[in-house]
């Protein structure tokens, strides 16, 4: 009976942990032959998480690198304007309701900007009025504070991917550990003749 190494303490998710060499097999090559299989195995999963995480890290780059009044365009005519101050949204279904809301934002002397309309079935539709307060705020106003809102929530985004990138290279350092301190527990030819030995 070999003296178990006692291990160090390796932060690692149990699914990415190798069991101690003296629990796959009693010779020193079938021991280490299961130990690498292990470690291949997982190590292929890991390899694969990190390169999905880089992908998309560098998905979301690539988006922020294309923040611009073109994207904002996009957005204003697709009807998916913020609230912001001096922004009046309003969705309405009917074609009687439309008429009263766009008499009655006429009348306030707001500014429509954009009216979008999402058909919900054959006969019906959605539609968006987004209005202005010329007294609050002009539409390179609200275009601006949509482009910083844009640049600042794909930031974000960038700064969680990359997050997530770091966590996955750690995880393969920390593996990587792990194995070579798994390695060192394999059962020596030495440790066979001692233990014979002590019979």
């Amino acid at each position: 009976m070999t003296t178990r190494l006692i291990d160090q303490a390796i932060n690692l998710p149990a699914e990415f942990k190798l069991p101690h060499p003296a629990d796959l097999a009693d010779s020193p090559a079938g021991q280490q032959a299961a130990l690498e299989q292990r470690a291949v195995r997982i190590l292929r999963d890991l390899s694969t998480k990190a390169s999905n995480a880089r992908e998309r890290l560098e998905d979301a780059k690539s988006d922020a690198g294309y923040v611009t009044m073109l994207k904002v365009d996009q957005m204003i005519a697709a009807g998916q304007v913020p609230v912001l101050p001096g922004v009046v949204r309003d969705t309405v279904q009917s074609a009687t309701v439309l008429a009263e809301k766009t008499a009655l934002y006429a009348e306030q002397g707001l500014q429509l900007i954009k009216m979008h309309v999402q058909p919900t079935s054959s006969v019906t539709s959605l539609t968006t009025l987004v209005y202005i307060d010329p007294k609050v705020t002009t539409l390179d106003e609200v275009k601006t504070q949509m482009l910083e809102q844009a640049k600042a929530g794909l930031a974000a985004t960038v700064r969680a991917k990359q997050a997530a990138y770091d966590d996955c290279k750690s995880l393969i350092e920390r593996f990587h550990k792990h194995y070579v301190q798994r390695q060192k527990q394999v059962t020596s030819v030495a440790d066979l003749f001692k233990a014979a030995k002590e019979i």
